[in-house]
This record gives C-alpha cells, sequence and structure tokens, in this order.
C-alpha cells in the first residue's frame, strides 16, 4: 500500500472549507474549493505555505482578517472569496479532502486563468 500524497507542487488540492463569522458556522455543510498547488506567479501564498507537506484528512484554521486576504490567499483570492461569498475578518477551516497529481492540462489551464482575472480586487492576478 503507497503512503498518500503530499501537497506539494504541481499537485490538484480540493479543500472543504467552513467560513465562521462571529463564533458561529457561515455554511452547514462544506464549501468545496480545488485548485493546482505553486502555479502563482509571485511564489505561495500565505495559504498555500499552511498547507505544504499536509495530506488528505489535515486539517488547519486561518483567522483572516480585514486587509489581509492577498497575503494570505495571493492568486487563488478571486476564486476563494467569492466561494467563501463573506468579506473578512473570518476564520477559516480547511480540511484536505483530496490530493492527486495534477494533469498537465489541468495545470495550463489554472495558470492561463491566472492571468485572465480583470478584477480590481487586490489579488494579484493581472
Amino acid at each position: 500500500m503507497s503512503s498518500p500524497i503530499s501537497i506539494g507542487p504541481l499537485k490538484k488540492v480540493v479543500l472543504h472549507l467552513y467560513v465562521y463569522k462571529d463564533d458561529s458556522a457561515g455554511h452547514q455543510a462544506p464549501l468545496v474549493f480545488s485548485f493546482i498547488f505553486g502555479i502563482g506567479v509571485d511564489g505561495l501564498a500565505g495559504l498555500e505555505m499552511r498547507l505544504a507537506g499536509k495530506k488528505a484528512g489535515d486539517r488547519i484554521k486561518i483567522q483572516v482578517e480585514q486587509g489581509a486576504t492577498t497575503e494570505i490567499f495571493g492568486h487563488l483570492g478571486c476564486e476563494l472569496l467569492r466561494i467563501l461569498g463573506c468579506p473578512p475578518p473570518f476564520l477559516l477551516e480547511a480540511t484536505i479532502a483530496k490530493v492527486s497529481p495534477a494533469d498537465p492540462r489541468e495545470v495550463v489551464k489554472a495558470m492561463a486563468a491566472n492571468t485572465e482575472c480583470d478584477c480590481d480586487c487586490g489579488c494579484g492576478c493581472f
């Protein structure tokens, strides 16, 4: 039996997210977010640094303060904040649901998506 895959460069990561605002759960069911680890043009985002080396089943918690989303989420910010549906401050709890090798087509698609965002959210995209 092989050991579980650790989160590292070019791995596809699926997270189950819970958002807590004011000591109450923002969602009953987990929100699902998937991304390719390590493809940001500015290096690893804070969230990615916290996830590095972890495996499916591991859990992290991050307190996200107002004004800290660029530092914490980096290039993942646009999509992640859209999925979360609420502005900071909040506590984000993430459970790693799955880690797998990314298909090369998924990597290219994700890298292209990083350059196509035309928002003004401060996520670091172009």
